[in-house]
């Protein structure tokens, strides 16, 4: 929100008009949708650098699987995020107690998409450490590529 709307947002304490209260709820049902759509890009795209240097059929065949169940996590937090509420312009114009409208709870949203997401971080990590069994090296090389890939959990 400060990137969208910085010059007037950011460290300044004014009355903000009734408007710009809606306003605000219009960006942050947007950024909500880009929130999940951009984290399950982040994935894909280790997910794709994985298919591209296991060439093993069964690795890959976890991969996609673990693409697919992304696609498909990022779908459907996308589509409860855009329904949250019912009517959709509820989100952003139940503050003035004027509209009818019901919301789903958020927290239990919110709760099961971190959930959900650390979960599938953690598969994504466990990949390659599984691949570096097979690897014909010593343990001392095999723990530095293994120290290469955690560097991704900074």
């Amino acid at each position: 929100m400060t990137i969208i709307d910085g010059a007037t947002a950011f460290a300044r304490d004014q009355p903000c008009q009734l408007d710009q209260i809606s306003k605000f709820g219009k960006y942050f049902f947007i950024m909500e949708i880009l929130y999940f759509v951009q984290i399950a890009l982040v994935k894909l795209a280790l997910l794709f650098f994985f298919l591209r240097i296991f060439p093993a059929r069964n690795v890959r065949r976890l991969l996609w699987g673990t693409v697919v169940f992304t696609i498909a996590y990022a779908l459907v937090f996308a589509l409860v995020g855009i329904f949250t509420c019912s009517p959709v312009s509820y989100l952003w114009t139940r503050w003035d107690q004027e509209h009818d409208g019901t919301c789903l709870d958020i927290n239990a949203i919110v709760l099961s998409n971190a959930v959900i997401g650390i979960a599938i971080d953690c598969w994504i990590l466990a990949i390659p450490m599984w691949q570096l069994n097979g690897l014909n090296m010593q343990w001392r090389q095999k723990l530095s590529v293994a120290a290469m890939f955690l560097l991704g959990t900074l």
